[in-house]
């Protein structure tokens, strides 16, 4: 065992968690069993959840407390734990597994996720524009919030683009440009881009409602109003593959569709609705038949926020 990394080992061991915690793999939302969680009530936070390819627990009550199998045996039977303090993790892998495990250097994490995209991309299209600020007012969003999200700018000789990147894990992973001038397609990307999720790193694991959404304005219209909401940056037909599915693991996922003009796209469109509330196990709706969108719904009628959050 001395030989394995803790990496490694808590791959390994993953699986122990189930029998440690009384989990199951469909039952993993259970009451927080942390010695230093004060339960005030009995609601149960501690969630397990699957990934970079190991079962993971978070305790989303008072303790606030996350980490692997090995931190989980750490909490509960090594007083002052601290997964950064070498011995007290060797301690823990020692109990997990039986055996005397000696520590081998750290090493750098592994890139999870590729990118084309340069360095400092995000500075090609500051700042923002009057014509985007403009834009994103008309569609319901105010400047903080395309701000907050790196929203930006675009000209070529026959169009203004609104620039929409998407972050994971702090890396910007692709940027969308929007057409806001009449003519022309409506979204290309830059170069390099690739698909991805559109607020990802704040639905990252969270639990409550997460609204999974077609688009990246509608999102930012929920988001301004108290909503979490995420949205494939690659539009309806983006398959959620299932890093999507596992960051999403912990919440009430909702997926919105929406209600094409056209009969032939609205029968496509919801069809893939469908196959991504699916995918995800999630509830699935529609905004009125008399609005398209849901930020169109939203924006007209401001009482649709209270039967979002009631779903």
């Amino acid at each position: 065992m001395a030989f394995l990394k803790a990496d490694e080992i808590s791959r390994i061991y993953s699986d122990r968690l189930f029998d440690m915690t009384g989990a199951t793999p469909r039952r993993r939302k259970i009451l927080c069993p942390l010695p230093m969680h004060n339960h005030s009530n009995y609601t149960p936070s501690f969630s397990i959840y699957w990934s970079r390819n190991r079962w993971c627990w978070r305790c989303f009550g008072n303790c606030n407390l996350r980490g692997d199998v090995i931190d989980f045996v750490g909490y509960m039977h090594i007083p002052g734990y601290d997964p950064r303090d070498p011995q007290k993790l060797s301690k823990a892998i020692s109990m997990l597994t039986g055996e005397n495990y000696t520590p081998s250097p750290p090493t750098p994490p592994e890139r999870t996720h590729e990118t084309r995209l340069p360095a400092g991309v995000l500075d090609r299209y500051r700042p923002i524009s009057p014509e985007v600020i403009s834009y994103g007012r008309a569609r319901g969003v105010n400047e903080g919030t395309l701000r907050s999200f790196y929203v930006g700018a675009h000209y070529d000789h026959r169009h203004t683009y609104m620039t929409i990147p998407t972050i994971e894990e702090g890396q910007v992973t692709g940027i969308k440009l929007r057409n806001i001038d009449p003519g022309g397609a409506r979204y290309r990307s830059v170069k390099g881009s690739r698909a991805g999720l559109f607020n990802y790193d704040s639905v990252l694991y969270q639990s409550g409602h997460i609204f999974v959404v077609k688009g990246e304005i509608a999102a930012l219209v929920m988001i301004e109003r108290g909503l979490l909401a995420c949205a494939p940056s690659g539009g309806e037909s983006m398959k959620l593959d299932q890093r999507y599915v596992n960051a999403l693991a912990l919440a009430n996922v909702v997926v919105i569709g929406d209600n094409d003009y056209d009969p032939e796209v609205r029968a496509k469109t919801r069809k893939m609705a469908e196959e991504r509330s699916k995918s995800l196990g999630a509830k699935l709706v529609f905004p009125p038949e008399k609005y398209k969108d849901v930020d169109e719904w939203i924006l007209d009628n401001p009482e649709a926020i209270n039967k979002l959050k009631e779903m």
